[in-house]
């Protein structure tokens, strides 16, 4: 089967060897009629080169033209969804820090009104030097002669416990303060009247500590061994080992 352009030589071919006759006829034509006849040849050449040239350039340019288009419109939707995307980042952002500094408020009051005041807990730092002094009161040191008083066995700090967190300070990660349980364990050995005696004598402290549990054993009347756990809290989970 022929092709289009096989088709085209072949008529190029016919009208040059018809092109001698065809140019006597041309010339025995009147002048409007050589007009006319120019016209419809300036026709069929610009439909040709259209056809061959001109028409493949055009679709191929509103092809071009489309995909820009094309494009144009995904580059304007990505960038409507990343600046959304950005605001609600940062909406996020400020939710979460306005969470941070509610929560940090909140662990600020508890402290105070757990610490504060001479009525109040007694601090981690402060539990150690307090249970110092009341023991010079009545301990003594390995080895002397004193009788009925108390001798101090042990004396060793407690792994802190972490409180029950509140869910806007648990969804804000490790950027808020906890609430952690510090104590210390205590043993002591003497008479029953002298371990009750201190006993007392915490419970007549001015500041308060935790009770975390006790226990009492007679090793050798009149000598027992009193076991104290005491605690506090603090904002801080690291304080001072034993």
């Amino acid at each position: 089967m022929m092709s289009r352009t096989d088709a085209l030589r072949q008529a190029l071919a016919d009208v040059q060897d018809r092109w001698p006759e065809l140019a006597r006829r041309f010339d025995a034509r009147s002048p409007r009629e050589r007009w006319a006849l120019i016209a419809c040849g300036v026709a069929l050449l610009w439909a040709l080169a259209d056809t061959l040239f001109l028409g493949r350039q055009l679709q191929q340019w509103q092809r071009q033209s489309a995909e820009q288009r094309s494009l144009a419109v995904q580059r304007q939707a990505a960038d409507a969804e990343a600046q959304a995307l950005a605001r609600e980042i940062r909406q996020l952002a400020e939710t979460q820090q306005q969470q941070i500094d509610a929560a940090r408020q909140r662990a600020a009051a508890v402290q105070q009104s757990l610490l504060g005041g001479p009525n109040g807990l007694v601090s981690a730092q402060q539990m150690l030097p307090l249970l110092q002094q009341l023991l010079r009161q009545q301990a003594c040191g390995a080895g002397s002669a004193c009788a009925g008083r108390l001798r101090v066995r042990s004396v060793k700090s407690l792994s802190a416990a972490a409180l029950a967190a509140s869910p806007a300070a648990s969804g804000a990660g490790g950027d808020l303060p906890g609430l952690w349980k510090q104590g210390v364990e205590i043993v002591l050995e003497g008479s029953f009247v002298d371990l009750a005696s201190y006993v007392q004598g915490l419970e007549q402290l001015p500041q308060r500590l935790l009770p975390g549990g006790m226990s009492f054993v007679v090793e050798r009347h009149p000598r027992a061994a009193l076991t104290l756990r005491l605690y506090t809290l603090s904002l801080d989970k690291n304080w001072m080992e034993i």
